[in-house]
């Protein structure tokens, strides 16, 4: 449940700064709640100056638009085109770095997946449809794992 605030104020600035980030980026709200898994009411409140999130959400927009935590509560002039471009290349390269891990998470589990089908098919307890259903992997595959 996000924060509600006393202070209208830091609800408006930070609905505004948000509003900034999404045609900085080009952004739409469902992109962002697509990406963070944030509910979409959630969001639209942020936006609209309802409420605030706290501060674990506050992180995860900071990290998703490479921003301080201060940017969303402090009124400041806008940035120019110097410091918009260096803000998009960072973001971008961050970007690339997560999905570069993303990569490598599903390398690995797709790699425990295969060990785990051939321990199983070294065992020939399970069929190869049911180590497909266990495993997720395709059958196709699983046959030429068991034929090698």
């Amino acid at each position: 449940m996000e924060t509600k605030s006393g202070n209208n104020s830091i609800c408006v600035v930070f609905s505004q700064r948000m509003s900034q980030l999404l045609e900085r980026d080009g952004k739409s709200r469902k992109d962002v709640c697509r990406d963070l898994d944030i509910k979409y009411t959630t969001f639209c409140d942020w936006i609209n100056g309802r409420n605030i999130p706290k501060a674990p959400q506050i992180e995860r927009l900071c990290d998703y638009f490479c921003v301080e935590p201060s940017y969303f509560f402090i009124e400041t002039e806008p940035e120019n085109s110097a410091e918009r471009f260096t803000n998009r290349v960072s973001r971008y390269a961050k970007m690339l770095q997560h999905k570069t891990l993303e990569d490598m998470k599903n390398e690995v589990e797709e790699r425990t997946r295969i060990d785990c089908a051939l321990d199983m098919i070294k065992d020939g307890a399970l069929s190869l449809d049911k180590i497909a259903q266990y495993t997720k992997l395709p059958l196709a595959k699983l046959k030429e794992l068991a034929a090698k």
